[in-house]
């Protein structure tokens, strides 16, 4: 390609590698203002249409090096990182998407995108005792609020009374107080609590029979799954976990972060470039929530060519379902049947998704998931119990 901004970018890359060899030589002031001269002729580059269809499909060539896929790649996303910046920065309504489908890396196709906030759980790798909530003092109000029970996999919280189901594995709990805590200074979670509302307190607990689901077991309540709502008074009153109770999960237990991130699904309708738009956006919102927690051989696989690595899909509360799948005939007859709406304003809510691996061994099957829908009329009441599961493999 000979376009004048692009050759203009391609010696300023060349120019920035020469420097990053001998960086601490480089007088700060002078770095920083090289760079802003790159990242403006990153946006010239991007602000020409016809030049950045020819970069994405030169992206696709066979031939493409590595280096040039790396900087193909930097041209071509980022939009998700940029936009929750600029969100925050200019004080944007975080359940609005204009200035993300404005960006120029995705205007021609952001019509042709669904785009909603997800809370994403992305699993912490090699962190400290995730039981140790356990031992948590939460009898004192002031610091009730800094516990944290919320995990993926392993056990469930033992409270007084109440036994896990048989049969069933946990695959999640989400501890309310500690993510209302979060709300308190995330506007982002803030906003989406405000559309979908979750208890202030108490746990969520989601098990699965990991077997079946709706369609497939249609006699079984939830098609194997069971959600249930932990009252606060008895989670303080819980049990101790000892090393037998730990090891006794079906799954290896994981804690997490929180982050809280547009999710992106293409519409029926789409073209094949907005659908591959779509899961470009999607792998690039999975990364920046993973912040660095990445799974085994990514960074090797992002430096062969990033357009394929993937940072790998994490557990979320709300959003769309996967790019890859949607809500098709059959599930809404399911959803219809199982889960008949209480008013003409009430709707089914994605609840939670579960992605099959990392963390659950790939039980779903290849590329599975799987997702736990209610009625919003429900989440607001707190009533827990009426779910429809759903398994969706590749």
């Amino acid at each position: 390609m000979d376009h004048p901004a692009w050759v203009h970018l391609l010696n300023l890359e060349a120019q920035y590698r020469e420097g990053l060899t001998r960086i601490h030589e480089i007088p700060t002031r002078e770095w920083n203002a090289f760079v802003d001269v790159k990242n403006r002729a990153t946006d010239a580059v991007r602000a020409d249409s016809a030049l950045l269809a020819d970069i994405r499909r030169a992206a696709l060539m066979s031939d493409a090096t590595p280096r040039e896929l790396a900087l193909f790649h930097g041209v071509l996303t980022g939009a998700v990182w940029e936009y929750q910046v600029l969100r925050d920065a200019h004080g944007d309504d975080p359940t609005s998407f204009e200035r993300l489908r404005a960006d120029p890396r995705l205007r021609d196709v952001g019509d042709e995108l669904n785009m909603r906030l997800a809370v994403y759980l992305p699993e912490q790798h090699g962190s400290e005792d995730v039981y140790a909530g356990e031992l948590w003092d939460d009898g004192d109000p002031g610091t009730a609020k800094w516990r944290n029970l919320t995990r993926v996999g392993g056990v469930p919280t033992r409270v007084p009374g109440s036994e896990a189901p048989d049969g069933l594995a946990l695959l999640a709990q989400i501890d309310f107080a500690a993510l209302a805590t979060v709300a308190e200074h995330t506007e982002a979670l803030a906003a989406l609590l405000r559309v979908h509302p979750l208890p202030p307190d108490g746990l969520l607990q989601v098990f699965h029979s990991t077997l079946g689901d709706s369609r497939t077991d249609p006699d079984i309540p939830g098609g194997g799954a069971r959600v249930r709502h932990v009252a606060e008074h008895d989670v303080r009153a819980r049990l101790p976990i000892d090393d037998r109770d730990a090891d006794g999960g079906a799954f290896p237990v994981f804690a997490v972060d929180i982050a809280v991130i547009p999710m992106f699904h293409a519409m029926p309708s789409a073209s094949a470039d907005a659908l591959d738009r779509g899961e470009l956006l999607q792998r690039e919102a999975n990364r920046f929530a993973r912040n660095g927690s990445y799974p085994e051989h990514f960074d090797a696989e992002f430096d062969r060519n990033p357009f394929l690595a993937d940072a790998g899909d994490c557990v979320r509360l709300f959003g769309l379902p996967y790019t890859s799948f949607g809500v098709n005939v059959e599930d809404a007859l399911v959803l219809s049947a199982r889960l008949p709406l209480a008013h003409p304003n009430d709707e089914h809510v994605l609840l939670i998704t579960l992605p099959g691996e990392p963390v659950f061994e790939g039980v779903f099957g290849d590329g599975g998931h799987l997702e736990i829908w209610m009625r919003q009329s429900d989440l607001e009441a707190a009533h827990f119990d009426n779910v429809v599961s759903f398994i969706r493999s590749g």
